[in-house]
């Protein structure tokens, strides 16, 4: 009931052109290989920094190929209100919630196929005090700066290189955006865009570690003098 009620609200509200103007959809995929681990963060920037134009609604799938890696968690994020669901999490191919919120703006997250997840958020809030009609705070310019989180794809993996790989050689078509909106319903251009991060240096955390480690020791020490 719910999904049908996001895709009904997703309808009215988004219809997505990709536009050389307007605001970005960013795509970036982190690797942790201590972890095994793989988050691909969806972050929407140029809008007004807390003003118009503020985002009131997004929906947009994610393709990923299901023999490198698992998902295993949906983490919305509040630019759009606390959401109803804050957190998915797939069990056995199932996406359901996992974690929930004071239910400002409502999330879904759930399997299109094998292969390909579609997230969605509409907003409860409306966008300031002057255009507002019920008038409950907060208000969607309170809460958006000109970029922010929107959602993070938690996925698990035992070949980050290969998922590294399959992420960059096959933008764009890996995103599809169904929509995006204000909180009037009136749709926003924008483009996509793609960010490899680098892995986290291993090795020079590991080093790191080690120096301070071996700084506490004498400082230890040191104490252990004093107090004697």
């Amino acid at each position: 009931m719910k999904k049908t009620f996001l895709q009904l609200i997703a309808g009215l509200f988004c219809v997505y052109s990709m536009g050389s103007q307007g605001v970005q959809i960013s795509a970036s995929l982190q690797t942790f290989p201590t972890s095994g681990e793989a988050s691909v963060f969806f972050d929407v920037r140029g809008l007004g920094d807390h003003s118009t134009p503020s985002l009131g609604a997004f929906d947009f799938n994610f393709t990923f190929d299901p023999n490198l890696m698992t998902l295993d968690q949906v983490v919305f994020g509040g630019g759009l209100g606390s959401p109803d669901v804050t957190i998915f999490k797939n069990t056995g191919g199932v996406v359901a919630p996992d974690q929930t919120g004071s239910g400002e703006a409502l999330t879904d997250a759930s399997f299109v196929s094998s292969d390909e997840i579609n997230v969605n958020a509409v907003s409860l809030l409306e966008t300031d005090s002057a255009t507002c009609i019920f008038c409950i705070e907060p208000f969607l310019d309170d809460l958006q700066p000109d970029s922010f989180r929107l959602v993070n794809l938690i996925f698990d993996s035992t070949e980050l290189d290969s998922v590294r790989k399959f992420f960059n050689d096959n933008q764009p078509d890996i995103v599809q955006v169904n929509g995006l909106s204000d909180a009037f319903g009136n749709n926003i251009p924008g483009t996509v865009g793609f960010f490899l991060a680098p892995e986290p240096p291993v090795l020079w955390v590991f080093l790191f570690g080690l120096l301070i480690m071996q700084g506490i020791r004498p400082f230890k020490s040191q104490i252990g003098s004093m107090d004697s």
